[in-house]
């Protein structure tokens, strides 16, 4: 057996109940009551969303053919106190819903246990102490067989190493078996695994999709609310969370300093852009962004806010606080009233006179990794691409930019042409009229082979490209709605 905690060293008295406090009390002053095995916190202190964490559904878990609980009361209680502590942290806290995720990645580890009661002593209730190396190997075997991938085991992991850091002083955990399980390279969770798959329904949207999609935007189509979001997702990438928090004084109108012989061109001079929060900062002073939006698009969302509500009402006034329902179902509608229909999925049985491809579906998400895909395949460098998605460093980028093989092969077949002579040369097996490289070439044209699967697509139609920097000359001004 591989290295895990001394089973035999741990005193009686560290198998005792730890005490838990009986209130959480988050950064903005409020706090909760957690006495209970169901506690109810908010998503966060903007939206009247809550956030449920059922502890019954770890404790009542039971191995197969008994009633013998998976996890011993103990285990349980060291998981809350770690959630409590991560939550109301000075620095660092996570929201209540990245707490709710290391309740089910704990949910999913005590399903796996109740199934093999082998890795348990005489089917007692599971200790922390009798985690081991072969356990987590065997069973991040089978998560990376679940769509989740190796995302709850990398949070069993972060909790165990929180359980063996020297300043907690547990004795369920061993250091030795910590510092194994840090070295353990983990496998990327379902989002990387997608973008690398191009999957063409949940992955990221090629090129020719989201021109697809800017050209429904630009030309009117769909209902105005929902354009409204589709189109701010295509050009920001911003999560669904972003989006709800964005206020009217958030549409910034930007206007290039100029004299009066200028007055006549003010026009081709205004920017549009948007300040948007980020949402993933662990600090408690809210940090913003700014991502530039085309006139199309400012236009639209100045013409639905609400003047009313005045420069601290919502942008997206008509987005209920269940904002993700919300948002997926505008996308829905806005891709059946479009007509969206992506090149990748075609009808296997078609009707005569039908359409041939499948409606695209349009996710929040899939914007996020469509946008970053492109920029990466258009050779932007992985700081540009993470302080466009509002991330702190790249480590979460370089998925984005890697070379995929669909990226390879289009890059292959357009330089064919050009490359081959120069490796016949190379190996000796160049043509005596391809020896002088000087000559002039034959003409591209007729070498080049057509790209009968894609979708070609007039200049009007491809987006528009901005550079992420904020404008250095300008004065600032928001315009009000007329």
């Amino acid at each position: 057996m591989k290295k895990g905690a001394d089973k035999g060293s741990m005193p009686s008295t560290a198998l005792c109940v730890p005490e838990l406090p009986a209130v959480l009390s988050t950064e903005d002053g409020r706090s909760y009551d957690i006495t209970g095995d169901v506690w109810i916190l908010p998503y966060n202190r903007e939206t009247e969303t809550t956030v449920k964490f059922n502890w019954t559904t770890l404790i009542n878990i039971t191995f197969i053919g008994d009633f013998t609980p998976v996890m011993s009361e103990r285990a349980v209680c060291l998981i809350k106190l770690y959630v409590i502590e991560r939550m109301s942290a000075d620095q660092g806290a996570i929201l209540p819903k990245s707490g709710q995720d290391y309740l089910h990645s704990m949910v999913h580890f005590a399903h796996w246990l109740a199934v093999h009661p082998e890795y348990v002593p005489s089917r007692r209730g599971f200790r922390w102490n009798d985690l081991t190396e072969d356990m987590f190997d065997a069973w991040l075997a089978t998560e990376y067989g679940k769509t989740r991938k190796g995302e709850s085991a990398r949070q069993v992991r972060n909790f165990y190493l929180w359980g063996a850091d020297p300043d907690t002083l547990l004795p369920d955990f061993s250091g030795e078996l910590a510092s194994i399980l840090r070295g353990k390279r983990l496998r990327d969770g379902p989002s990387g695994e997608l973008v690398e798959s191009r999957d063409p329904r949940r992955g990221p949207f090629t090129r020719e999709e989201l021109a697809l999609i800017t050209r429904a935007c630009e030309v009117g189509m769909g209902e105005d609310r929902d354009r409204a979001i589709a189109w701010t997702l295509r050009q920001t990438a911003i999560r669904p969370l972003q989006l709800y928090y964005l206020r009217n004084r958030d549409l910034e109108v930007l206007r290039s300093e100029g004299g009066q012989e200028h007055q006549d061109s003010v026009q081709s001079l205004v920017k549009y852009q948007l300040r948007v929060r980020k949402i993933k900062q662990r600090s408690k002073v809210l940090k913003s962004h700014y991502l530039p939006l085309s006139e199309g698009c400012a236009r639209l969302l100045l013409e639905l806010r609400s003047i009313k509500s005045g420069p601290d009402g919502r942008l997206f006034w008509w987005v209920s606080s269940a904002y993700n329902d919300h948002i997926r179902h505008s996308l829905r509608a806005f891709s059946k009233d479009a007509n969206l229909r992506s090149p990748r999925l075609p009808i296997k049985k078609s009707k005569p006179g039908g359409p041939l491809h499948e409606l695209m579906r349009l996710m929040a998400r899939r914007f996020r990794y469509g946008v970053a895909t492109e920029r990466g395949s258009l050779g932007e460098s992985p700081d540009n691409i993470a302080a466009m998605l509002g991330h702190v460093d790249t480590k979460k980028v370089h998925v984005y930019v890697a070379t995929s093989p669909r990226i390879a092969d289009d890059f292959q077949r357009a330089t064919d042409y050009a490359i081959s002579p120069l490796i016949d040369l190379m190996e000796g097996r160049a043509k005596p009229s391809e020896v002088n490289l000087l000559a002039e070439p034959e003409p591209v044209s007729s070498k080049l082979r057509p790209y009968d699967e894609q979708v070609r697509f007039p200049r009007s139609c491809r987006p528009t490209y901005h550079k992420w920097e904020q404008p250095t000359v300008v004065v600032a001004s928001v315009e009000s709605h007329k």
